[in-house]
This record gives structure tokens, C-alpha cells and sequence, in this order.
């Protein structure tokens, strides 16, 4: 004898099977709801089913709690029930869940906007399972550029449903976090209502804020004043260093820094306006930037007298900046050289290489043990390095064995 597992519970959706429906479920959409006099009751979706299902009363009481306590309360609903503020498509899919007809795959290809109407159904009706679908439908969901804008609309338009939106909205930051150019995310944040949106997109231009300037400082603006924006200033910080950075080197370039001015025309202007006001405000003397270089390694040929530093720990002021000269020096190898042995009080370090007046020739460079280096903070001409003079009569010299940054008091 056959379970009740063997039985195919899609095929008691047809009237035909021999046991017949005993409720109707007449959906009521908002548009219906709001239907001028005289207009038919029944309303055609656009998959061409009216408005009207037939089901049984035991297969929706078993899968949901609400309609179980609506047929089998203590007042029970009569044979006709009223589905409000829903639709056709959204209800077939639910109803589709109940008798687990093979339609309801069809969630996989929904958009977000109608996953969220058959998750209003789920939610209203209890129907545990279909909802736990869709949530893991919208954890798996691609979120992209193309449909962003899209679900912060039903982000703002479903926000009731928490559950639903905090998977949402986890996706959305996931995306902001890792788009390589957030300024295509910019007019979505302005629309949305949601501030942890706004703060992401505007900490993500500072990914482009260097090359990208006045584009992104005028995006970070722009979210600060858009509608509902409660951020504070402060937020800014990230996305204005970053343009603040890529400034100070066109500001190093006449050529590059006339270029860069937007003409009164440009809808840059205001931004430029924008970032010289913060420039201005902001600018630390120590070090001489406005995105404060405290902490940060010392770029030596462009470090100013007076200019507080660290240096191994130990904290000085900068009293003379410059760089000093090695002369040439008389070396060859001479390791098996006739005029050499390994008692010539010539002979450095072991027998590498020698500075005999009457051995070798003039060499082009330093000995390799008498070389400097200045860390690749600049190039310097052959011979020379950096040298750097505190107030304490310290020199200090650019060696990789030595970490020199500001330290500045902001």
C-alpha cells in the first residue's frame, strides 16, 4: 500500500483528480484595490491567469499556521478568502510551494522585486519553508552593477521585512566593498535612505580618490547632501586624503596643476572649490601635506627644516637637510693580484679590495663597504646620500637600517 510519499500532491492543484476543491482564494491586488466603478472584479496578470484560485482547505492549514487557525479556529473562514495587497504571480508560487508543483523553481529566475512579493506571502501566511527558500535565494544572489539601484529600491520599498533586507543590504555593501571604480555606485547612494550605503560608497572613493580627483571628491558631496542623509563630516576623512594625496603632486607640476583647474563652466568647479577649502583647512605644516603624513616614512628631499621627526623610537627636529658627497677613492680587487697579499696594510676587509696609491685605477664608484644608500626615498646622484641633521647635532643618514618618519602633532 502507498504512503502518503508517493503521492504527487501537484496533481490535486486540477479539478480533475476526482477530490474536489472546498475554498477560493480571490487575490486583491493594490490595483484592484484602487480600481475605478464599473471595472471587472476578475483581473488578468501577465502570465494570463485571473485573480481567482481554487485549492483545498487541509493542504494550506497543513504547510501554513494562519490559514490553519483561518478553516479550523473557533470562527472558521467561509469557502471564499481574500488575499490583500498581493498579486496573481506571486500567490501561484506560493500556492505552487503548498502542493509542491515543479513551479516553484521558478523563484531562481525572479527578480528581486517579485522574490520579495512571494517572501510578503511566505512571511504573511507562515509558510516557514518558502521563506527560508527565498532568504537563500537572496544569499546567493548576484548582486552587480547592473541591478544595484534596483535592490536599493526594494531595499527602501520592503524595508519592513528586516530579515529579508539585512540579507539584502549585506550583498549591497559586499558589492560597494569590491567594485573597482565606486563612482559607478554614487547616484544609487544618493537615492537610498539607507546611511550605512552612503558612508560605504563614500569610504570606497577613496579608492580612486587619487587619480580620480574632483570626480570624487563632487560624489562624496553630493551623498552628503542628498535626502535623508544623517553622516558627519568626519566620514570624509578617507575619500578627501586620498584626493588631498593626488593634489599635492599636481601641485608640484605648473603644467599639470593648470591643466587640472576646472574652467567656472565646469560642473567640477564647485568640487575644486570643495578641495582647496579642505586643503587649506587641513594642512599640517610639520610635514607639510593636508592628509597628515604622521607615522608615515619620511620622504627626505622633500622634508623641511624645523620639520619634527622619529627616528629608531627616538623623537628630534629637523635643523639642516641635504646630502653629502663620498670622493672617489684608488680600488681594485686584488685578492690575486702580485701586488697584494693578505698582509698589505692596504688590503680592506679581507682581501676584496685594496686603496694602495699604486694599485688599480680610479674607480668609477664608491667601494661596494663605503656605499650609501638613501632607502629609495630618491634617487641620488652617484656617491652621494641623504643626510639629515637634528637639533641634537644627530646625523642621520637614509640607511635601510634606519625607519625615519614625521611626527606630527595631529
Amino acid at each position: 500500500m502507498e504512503g502518503l510519499k508517493s503521492v504527487d500532491w501537484s496533481k490535486l492543484l486540477s479539478s480533475d483528480i476526482g477530490i474536489p476543491h472546498d475554498v477560493t482564494l480571490e487575490i486583491v491586488s493594490a490595483e484592484l484595490l484602487n480600481k475605478e466603478p464599473g471595472e471587472d472584479d476578475v483581473q488578468t496578470s501577465k502570465r494570463g491567469a485571473t485573480n481567482l484560485f481554487t485549492a483545498h482547505k487541509f493542504a494550506l492549514a497543513a504547510v501554513s499556521p494562519v490559514f490553519r487557525r483561518q478553516f479550523y479556529g473557533s470562527i472558521p473562514a467561509g469557502d471564499v478568502v481574500v488575499v490583500k495587497d498581493s498579486n496573481v504571480e506571486a500567490f501561484k508560487i506560493m500556492l505552487d510551494y503548498v502542493y509542491q508543483s515543479p513551479g516553484v523553481e521558478e523563484v531562481e529566475n525572479l527578480d528581486v522585486f517579485d522574490l520579495l512579493d512571494v517572501f510578503y506571502l511566505a512571511d504573511k501566511y507562515e509558510v516557514l519553508g518558502l521563506k527560508e527558500k527565498l532568504l537563500k535565494r537572496f544569499r546567493d544572489m548576484s548582486v552587480n552593477v547592473s541591478n544595484y539601484e534596483d535592490i536599493l529600491r526594494a531595499l527602501q520599498e520592503f524595508a519592513h521585512f528586516e530579515d529579508a533586507c539585512d540579507v539584502l543590504k549585506s550583498r549591497v555593501l559586499y558589492l560597494i566593498g569590491r567594485h573597482s571604480n565606486p563612482l559607478d555606485l554614487v547616484e544609487g547612494a544618493i537615492e537610498s535612505k539607507e546611511d550605512s550605503i552612503k558612508e560605504k560608497v563614500i569610504f570606497s572613493l577613496g579608492k580612486v580618490g587619487k587619480s580620480l580627483i574632483l570626480e570624487s571628491v563632487k560624489a562624496a558631496y553630493d551623498i552628503m547632501a542628498s535626502d535623508g542623509c544623517n553622516l558627519e563630516e568626519k566620514v570624509l576623512k578617507t575619500v578627501m586624503n586620498a584626493c588631498v594625496e593626488g593634489y599635492e603632486e599636481i601641485l608640484e607640476s605648473p603644467r599639470k596643476l593648470c591643466e587640472f583647474i576646472p574652467k567656472p563652466s565646469s560642473h567640477l568647479h564647485e568640487a575644486y572649490s570643495l578641495l582647496q577649502q579642505f586643503w587649506k583647512v587641513n594642512f599640517c605644516l610639520n610635514c607639510s601635506s593636508s592628509a597628515c603624513l604622521k607615522g608615515k616614512k619620511v620622504v627626505v628631499h622633500k622634508l623641511k627644516v624645523g620639520a619634527c621627526v622619529q627616528i629608531d623610537d627616538k623623537k628630534g627636529k629637523v635643523s639642516e637637510v641635504g646630502l653629502s658627497m663620498y670622493n672617489k677613492v684608488k680600488w681594485m680587487y686584488c685578492q690575486n693580484s702580485p701586488y697584494c697579499s693578505s698582509s698589505c696594510p692596504y688590503m680592506q676587509k679581507q682581501s676584496i679590495y685594496c686603496t694602495s696609491p699604486t694599485h688599480g685605477e680610479w674607480s668609477n664608484y664608491l667601494p661596494p663597504e663605503s656605499a650609501k644608500t638613501c632607502s629609495g626615498l630618491h634617487k641620488s646622484p652617484e656617491g652621494t646620500h641623504c643626510k639629515i641633521l637634528l637639533e641634537t647635532n644627530k646625523v642621520v643618514e637614509g640607511s635601510k637600517d634606519s625607519l625615519l618618519v614625521y611626527d606630527c602633532e595631529n
